[in-house]
């Protein structure tokens, strides 16, 4: 179905009228147009700069991550190369997260804005694949209490929630197979 709709079958898209515009920021952007009034950037330059910077980081970085799990037969040594980059990534973000809004819940603090929307589907989906392989969360967001309030509170607000349309089951049933997994095969004894 999706490929009827956008050849190219990435996600997320938007169907605007007769237009499908796909991927995430570019569907943020034109939200930002058509409704201005929901604030999704700061009028503040820098804090804009700053919000621009940390979506560039988790779009470049966890894409590369993610690559690892496409290069072959995910085992043991793969799995730790993509849960130390994930780590590497995540304690990145907090330092950011602590520079800009020392305490959350989102990027802004109080603000939602494009960043929390930008980064919320990525952090979905690493979440979901370490919960499937491992039976746990990335050991780094238990010490790390900003960027753990951050991710919990980007991935229950009801704007994401409303607009996820894959349930977290659906995603599971699809990590196994897609990547040759067996749930919780790389859970620590």
């Amino acid at each position: 179905m999706l490929k009827e709709i956008y050849l190219e079958a990435r996600i997320p898209i938007i169907k605007y009228g007769d237009d499908v515009i796909p991927e995430s920021m570019v569907i943020v952007e034109l939200i930002h147009e058509l409704y201005p009034t929901a604030k999704l950037y700061p009028t503040d330059p820098v804090k804009k700069a700053k919000m621009k910077a940390i979506i560039r980081l988790v779009e470049d970085k966890i894409l590369q991550i993610i690559r690892i799990l496409y290069s072959g037969p995910i085992t043991r040594e793969t799995f730790d190369m993509f849960e130390e980059g994930v780590t590497a990534v995540y304690s990145r973000i907090n330092g950011q997260l602590v520079d800009q809004a020392p305490s959350g819940p989102y990027f802004l603090g109080t603000e939602y804005s494009a960043a929390d929307i930008a980064i919320a589907p990525f952090v979905y989906l690493l979440t979901n694949f370490v919960y499937y392989a491992a039976g746990r969360d990335y050991k780094v967001v238990d010490e790390l209490p900003r960027l753990s309030e951050f991710l919990n509170d980007i991935l229950e607000n009801p704007t994401f929630k409303e607009t996820c349309l894959e349930t977290e089951d659906d995603l599971k049933a699809r990590i196994g197979p897609r990547f040759g997994l067996t749930q919780n095969m790389f859970s620590e004894p």
